[in-house]
């Protein structure tokens, strides 16, 4: 007490404690015209229950010890399907979103109706047999994979390498999503003479901006950007999205084949369809920062 001025001490008046008079000390720290006093016999004996928490647990610990306590911000989830959007994930569009339930609807009975009108019908049957093609190893799968944008434009041709992917392989963009490489065949077949009759040779490409192997997790990521003019509408729309895909793959039998296709576009895919009936530039192609 002898360190701190007189002019900062403040003490609490006389207060009679079990019918004894009581001078309790209370020393402030705050500017003079802050400082509250008060004796103990003023103060609420009871306190109002507070969140504990502690620095080991990042979650909330329960006030009730029977409450499980909930999941820390940093877990990690080892599956795909069961991974939670982080906050990255939140700038971007994937098929799980609600919002994006009309844009579904839309392109699933467009893909619906041009299969539907196809006279090729598809009776092969989907074949365990393990291509001797296939990759001998991750840093293959991703080389392979990056040639799909560098070289085959696979966005808007649709050519993927099959012998990198199992045949019951998951294909999910934020609006569509199928089972089987024999129904991604199908699917490109039978779309791609409406996507040359729309373009022109030369006026699409498949950019790929970033490409990363994470093999303790089992993941290739690539991110593109997607360009062309649709020439064919008279009012000459640009299609312009940056996106990125996970590959996610599996090892059998020495070989490294993709099981789960899983794609996210950086913009609202609502966004992005409306790009075909507006004036080229109106809609920008993300929604991130440069910064990110």
């Amino acid at each position: 007490l002898s360190s701190i001025p007189m002019s900062n001490r403040r003490c609490a008046p006389f207060q009679p404690i079990d019918g004894r008079p009581a001078f309790v000390p209370v020393i402030s720290f705050l500017p003079p015209g802050n400082r509250v006093v008060s004796s103990p016999a003023q103060r609420p004996q009871t306190r109002a229950p507070t969140q504990k928490r502690d620095a080991r647990f990042h979650g909330r610990l329960p006030m009730n010890p029977s409450e499980p306590p909930s999941p820390p911000r940093d877990s990690k989830y080892s599956s795909p399907v069961m991974a939670r959007k982080s906050e990255d994930d939140s700038k971007t569009s994937r098929y799980e979103d609600s919002d994006n339930a009309v844009s579904k609807g839309i392109v699933s009975s467009l893909v619906s109706l041009v299969n539907s009108l196809s006279f090729r019908k598809s009776n092969a049957q989907p074949s365990d047999v393990i291509s001797p093609n296939a990759p001998n190893s991750p840093q293959e799968l991703m080389e392979r994979i990056s040639l799909e944008y560098t070289a085959k434009n696979y966005l808007w041709s649709g050519d993927l390498d099959i012998d990198c992917f199992e045949p019951s392989c998951r294909f999910t963009d934020p609006t569509l999503s199928f089972v089987g490489t024999d129904q991604f065949v199908r699917n490109i077949r039978n779309l791609r003479p409406f996507v040359d009759a729309l373009t022109t040779p030369g006026g699409t490409q498949s950019d790929l901006l970033d490409v990363q192997l994470n093999e303790e997790e089992g993941f290739v990521e690539t991110r593109w950007n997607m360009v062309g003019s649709l020439s064919g509408i008279p009012w000459k729309p640009r299609v312009d999205v940056i996106g990125r895909t996970k590959f996610w793959f599996r090892e059998q039998s020495g070989k490294f084949r993709v099981k789960f296709y899983d794609e996210e576009w950086e913009i609202p895919a609502g966004r992005a369809l409306l790009q075909l009936v507006t004036p080229p530039g109106t809609i920008g192609n993300t929604t991130r920062t440069k910064e990110e």
